[in-house]
């Protein structure tokens, strides 16, 4: 598994940088949308989501995974995860200096099946390694008729080290 900030690819004896994976803006929405999350701000959240919205994951207990359609159904969401012990929310809020890596590398797999059925958008990727488990998370990012980027779903994979 390759986590950083840069990978690089020998390929013919030369070394080559790979393409992010999405764009800086579109990172920078997500996060401010995971530190909504974090600090169990539901304002922010649901400002900056799209509707209808969806949270998948793998790898997890299944708990709050659900599509939202509406904003009460987003605020249901919310409360969800804030009240059943996520274990990503743990990791997030496990001190000052936790934060998500970008993903910069190639295609990540293990997502087809999440992403199947989602609507057009700019995916962005990272990663936050927790206490014995890695997450990867995937963000679709929509620009809403406002012209702002909003998360429109939020994909998550959990892979635990053995030992």
């Amino acid at each position: 598994m390759w986590v950083g900030t840069v990978v690089i690819l020998l390929t013919a004896g030369a070394a080559q940088a790979v393409a992010p994976s999405g764009s800086a803006p579109a990172f920078g929405a997500a996060m401010a949308w995971v530190d909504g999350l974090k600090q169990n701000n539901p304002t922010v959240v649901a400002e900056s989501t799209s509707l209808p919205f969806v949270h998948k994951s793998t790898g997890l207990k299944t708990r709050c995974e659900r599509s939202s359609k509406t904003r009460d159904d987003l605020m249901n969401w919310v409360e969800c995860l804030q009240r059943s012990n996520d274990l990503l929310l743990s990791e997030l809020r496990a001190g000052d200096d936790v934060k998500i890596d970008p993903y910069r590398g190639p295609p990540m797999k293990g997502f087809a099946k999440l992403e199947k059925g989602l609507p057009d958008g700019e995916w962005t990727s990272g990663f936050l390694n927790g206490d014995g488990v890695t997450f990867t998370l995937r963000f679709l990012i929509v620009k809403g008729t406002d012209g702002m980027s909003r998360v429109a779903a939020f994909l998550v994979k959990a892979s635990f080290e053995n030992g």
